[in-house]
């Protein structure tokens, strides 16, 4: 390993345990690959390091050292390409003098275990108490674990054909493909869920950094769209999207939706509304470690109020599709039917997308049998 590349994962990790949390991909990286399958190594088998790591401490590390012993860990039991000894002392050597012995003997008996360990590892062990209650709870042991075992799967690779709207797997990124757009499958479905209508004019909100942006735009050429997002930073992504693939159909807006005036003028609203991102789980492996349930409450109450303010900017007739990453109640079936009991007016409408993704009146993917992320769309219609 680099010692940039070392240094900048040891860093994260020691921030973890400080409870800074932060995200790092390495898209920069040399050795993007080796640093990438590290990193989610850690983070989807964290649990199952800890208690590894547990079994031969008689105390809670300090930050400094369990970031150490962590990153040895996942590289002994994960990354069957990287020696035994270079783990060991990459390891150590990232620690103060007076704590390599430490380090390197909890290490060494972890080489030592290393089958049994393995052997011993479940799929709940690798989440959170509070997150695998609430699936038991809700779904069942069984179900639960198909679930869990699914959300720690690496994902698989799917790109967005922008010329037919076809979203296919793919062996890896092609960063010359000027016809390519790298999204996930479910991810893709969202926009077209209202149907091939011809509205007039389009919102998409919270709309960085730009995919379903694409396909409104592609889907809809005849029509203006409205591209909002509040991030200035996120916003030059929007923009870097649209001039990319030559949306002259797209506006993009760097305003708050919730600031927006106006009534009744969009014939179709996207609501991709900010959410614990849950469902992406297979991706993104470190959110199942930093989000709790209060969070999930925070990001309900903002949906609620997203939702509220935009069924207002919808044209009569118009559809609005409300969807978010995650499939937690709360921010999901809570929101929508809550709205619709307060909102006489509204109605929710079939999802225009394949049958399997249909749960009762909304489009639901779970991981568990679409190998997709977990998504979750309401298609509602103004009725008057």
């Amino acid at each position: 390993m680099s010692d940039k590349m070392r240094g900048r994962l040891y860093s994260l990790l020691t921030d973890y345990y400080s409870k800074k949390y932060r995200e790092d991909y390495f898209q920069d990286a040399v050795m993007r690959r080796f640093y990438r399958k590290l990193y989610f190594e850690i983070f989807r088998n964290l649990g199952t390091i800890e208690k590894a790591i547990g079994r031969f401490t008689e105390f809670r590390p300090a930050p400094e050292q369990m970031a150490a012993l962590v990153m040895g860990s996942a590289q002994l039991l994960y990354m069957n390409d990287v020696p035994d000894y270079a783990a060991v002392n990459e390891s150590v050597s990232l620690v103060g003098k007076n704590k390599r012995g430490f380090i390197n003997a909890v290490l060494r008996k972890i080489i030592a275990k290393r089958e049994e360990i393995l052997a011993a590892s479940v799929e709940r062990d690798n989440f959170p108490v509070w997150l695998a209650d609430r699936w038991r709870k809700r779904y069942g042991n069984i179900s639960a674990e198909k679930i869990m075992a699914a959300y720690n799967q690496a994902p698989p690779l799917y790109a967005l054909n922008v010329e037919n709207l076809a979203v296919e797997e793919v062996e890896e990124y092609d960063e010359e493909a000027e016809n390519l757009y790298y999204m996930d499958k479910a991810s893709a479905m969202i926009p077209t869920l209202a149907g091939k209508l011809e509205p007039a004019s389009v919102l998409d909100c919270c709309a960085a950094p730009g995919g379903k942006t694409l396909i409104l735009g592609k889907m809809y050429p005849e029509s203006m769209i409205f591209a909002v997002e509040i991030n200035p930073k996120r916003f030059e992504v929007l923009e870097e999207t649209v001039e990319r693939f030559g949306l002259d159909n797209v506006q993009p807006v760097n305003n708050d939706i919730m600031k927006m005036e106006g009534d009744e003028a969009f014939d179709i609203i996207l609501l991709d509304a900010p959410c614990t991102a849950i469902g992406t789980m297979r991706k993104h492996p470190e959110i199942r470690w930093i989000r709790n349930e209060m969070q999930i409450r925070e990001k309900s109450s903002i949906q609620r109020k997203m939702l509220i303010k935009t069924s207002r900017l919808l044209a009569k007739h118009g559809r609005l599709i409300y969807s978010v990453c995650t499939t937690e109640p709360e921010e999901t079936t809570d929101i929508v039917n809550a709205f619709l009991t307060e909102n006489p007016n509204f109605r929710a409408v079939k999802p225009a997308c394949p049958d399997e993704f249909i749960r009762g009146d909304y489009f639901v993917s779970d991981p568990s049998k679409s190998n997709c992320d977990g998504f979750f769309a309401a298609v509602l219609e103004k009725i008057k």
